[in-house]
């Protein structure tokens, strides 16, 4: 997991908390809902986090997540 803490996360307000010797990815609550979809913007999120995106294969793949970018 090395250089986990600097792949980029989505959006913005997402952020990795050194906390313990470990980098979790961290998107707060409120500023999930500050934004004009939620659902989305954590959807989002879990793609950034938790999905890497990886050459060849697309992004996305959470149900109602936003469609990949071309």
């Amino acid at each position: 997991m090395a250089g986990e803490a600097e792949a980029p996360l989505a959006p913005g307000s997402a952020e990795w908390v050194a906390r313990r010797g470990r980098h979790p990815a961290v998107l707060r609550y409120d500023a999930a809902r500050a934004v004009a979809h939620p659902r989305a913007a954590v959807l989002t999120f879990y793609d950034s986090a938790y999905i890497r995106p990886q050459p060849g294969v697309p992004t996305g793949t959470w149900p109602g997540s936003p469609a990949p970018e071309a």
